[in-house]
């Protein structure tokens, strides 16, 4: 456990080189200045009590208490003020941690559900109990305590050396020997033990309580963007008169949450009664056996508050060392979860071999008995796959929901591994390339394709520089340039409402825009995942009509329910079941009568 502590305080450190040398610093000051006040006390009250008085010496010691309050204040403000900046620092640094892995994790990682959940814990951690300032306030608590014990320590030990001799069986005579002194260390002890275990006890709950607020937010987090953040949910809510739903699910979050919360409070508050019950009886024995030294004139009585400071200070610092060592450790668990997402390997990164640029996308891709199934899954999605690109022609995919097209794609797009088999490109197996390079080649556009609240022009560039005369052009391929141009800041116009005067774009000028996008890329291979879909039969029409003049010399995919769009490719392979049934030209499938044949037959209607 230790171990783990260090680790996050190694990660800090690596963080922010001064934000725990501040801690330290702060620790110290902290601990010291009641052990310098309480010295400087007793020796005043032992002037009064001897009747020893010296003006200037009282002076100095008065100046000497003051003195050292001050100073002991203002580190203790300008160090916390660092601590606190520094803390902020790091938490903003966590985030930018966070969504920079998220952007650059494999995408079979992040489509993983127990990766998304390390995502969401990942971002818990930052606010979990506090957050970074609470973990170094922690670790100065810590600090402070050890420092507390050594100091009384040094105290306790003179106090425990001052006995005199055993002589009968009273109550003075008792707390004078060195039984008095076997009293203190018990009552040390007991009072140690009964803290840890009340402290295990606390941190349990409060782990528990930070489960319970993980889950809540993240439940919470949901219904507030549907409800408030996500415009696009308003028309269904409105619609299907969802409000009592919704209202009514908000209302059992929010009663199971404090139930929870209802629960551990109950719990601490018997622990924290408990605690400071006993803590009062065995400081009680403490007093007793200062008390009776003092009055057998075992030391001045002004060293009274000395050693009543130390024995409390020592008793609480071993408290508090366990108290804050528990929370540390609780705290570890948060920013463990962190630490593992950050650590998660990316099997994409590990390519080296960088592609040959080449102007006539002479690009070989060929499947080798590739098999896949999905992550927690032993039912194949795709069962020995072969096939070899034939470049620069058109292929369409086809086959009923669920035959495996697109994980077929994926698998091209190195967005998975192949569970079995090989996918080599040019002769070398795909994952030995550059990720980066590889997808240079790849110009995709998804059924569920996204576009960003972003200007129009960067989401066809996908980036913020772009030229201008290829946005325009590949707009205008898609037939949608003249919809721009009535855009009020045209290229520059933000798409959606998330932006104040962003624009709203249909389902078909939003996949226009997509397969713009594609175009604008200019990779080797154009892979068209239902293309079509939100178009109307015109737009249909148009795209497939222009589409030899868009992909040029290319390889190009197309993956369709719609089985008008294979009469313009070259070459068709048939899905069904995860593997390819059926492959040839459009009237050789036909004349073949099978899968595609019955799926044709099944929508000639509409082609009529």
């Amino acid at each position: 456990m230790m171990k783990n502590i260090l680790r996050i305080q190694k990660w800090m450190h690596k963080m922010d080189m001064h934000i725990l040398p501040l801690s330290v610093l702060r620790s110290f000051v902290k601990s010291l200045l009641p052990f310098l006040e309480a010295y400087f006390s007793s020796l005043i009250i032992s002037m009064i009590v001897d009747n020893r008085l010296d003006s200037g010496t009282l002076y100095f010691y008065l100046l000497c208490m003051v003195g050292s309050y001050i100073v002991k204040e203002l580190l203790v403000v300008i160090t916390t003020y660092f601590i606190d900046i520094r803390s902020e620092k790091i938490m903003l640094k966590m985030d930018k941690e966070v969504h920079l892995k998220a952007l650059h994790l494999d995408y079979e990682t992040l489509e993983n559900p127990e990766s998304l959940q390390m995502i969401q814990r990942a971002k818990e951690a930052q606010n979990a109990m506090g957050g970074v300032d609470v973990w170094f306030n922690y670790t100065s608590s810590y600090l402070e305590n050890i420092f507390m014990v050594i100091f009384s320590l040094a105290v306790v030990t003179d106090l425990l050396l001052k006995v005199q001799t055993f002589t009968d069986m009273s109550f003075i005579s008792i707390l004078t020997s060195w039984i008095g002194s076997i009293l203190i260390i018990v009552s040390i002890v007991v009072n140690l033990a009964v803290q840890a275990k009340m402290n295990a006890m606390s941190n349990s709950a409060q782990m528990e309580l930070t489960n319970i607020n993980i889950i809540f937010n993240r439940q919470y987090n949901y219904l507030d963007k549907i409800i408030s953040r996500d415009y696009d949910f308003g028309k269904v809510i409105r619609l299907y008169n969802m409000q009592d739903m919704l209202k009514e699910k908000l209302e059992e979050k929010f009663q199971n949450s404090s139930k929870g919360y209802t629960r551990i409070f109950k719990k601490t508050g018997k622990i924290l009664g408990t605690s400071l019950f006993l803590a009062a009886i065995l400081n009680l024995v403490l007093y007793l056996v200062v008390l009776a030294r003092a009055f057998a004139k075992l030391f001045p009585v002004g060293q009274i508050v000395l050693y009543v400071q130390s024995l409390l200070k020592l008793s609480d610092g071993l408290g508090g060392v366990g108290i804050y060592h528990s929370a540390l450790i609780t705290q570890c668990e948060c920013f463990q979860t962190y630490l593992e997402f950050l650590e998660l390997d990316s099997m994409q990164q590990l390519g080296s071999i960088h592609i040959e640029k080449r102007s006539d996308h002479e690009y070989q891709i060929e499947f080798e008995n590739v098999s896949f199934h999905y992550p927690g899954s032993e039912e194949y999605a795709l069962k020995n796959v072969n096939y070899t690109f034939d470049l620069h022609k058109k292929l369409a995919v086809v086959g009923p929901n669920g035959a495996g097209k697109t994980t077929f794609i994926k698998l091209l797009c190195r967005l998975y591994e192949p569970s079995e088999g090989i996918i080599k490109l040019n002769g070398i197996p795909i994952n030995k390339y550059s990720f980066t390079e590889y997808i240079k080649i790849l110009s995709v556009v998804f059924q569920d394709f996204q576009l960003f609240a972003f200007p129009l022009a960067h989401n066809v560039a996908s980036s913020k520089l772009y030229e201008e005369d290829r946005v325009i052009s590949t707009l205008t391929k898609v037939d949608i340039i003249e919809r721009i141009s009535q855009m009020k800041d045209g290229l520059d116009t933000y798409l959606y409402k998330h932006n104040h005067e962003g624009v709203e774009v249909s389902g078909g000028e939003a996949q226009k825009i997509a397969i713009a996008r594609a175009l604008y890329k200019d990779g080797s291979y154009v892979v068209l995942d239902e293309p079509t879909a939100a178009l109307d039969p015109i737009s249909e029409y148009e795209i497939y009509k222009n589409f030899d003049d868009m992909v040029k010399d290319k390889t190009s995919i197309y993956i369709s329910h719609r089985m008008s769009s294979c009469r313009f490719c070259d070459h068709i392979l048939v899905f069904d079941q995860g593997s390819i049934i059926e492959e040839g030209t459009h009237d050789s499938l036909l004349d073949e009568k099978g899968k595609y044949y019955e799926m044709w037959e099944a929508q000639a209607m509409y082609y009529r």
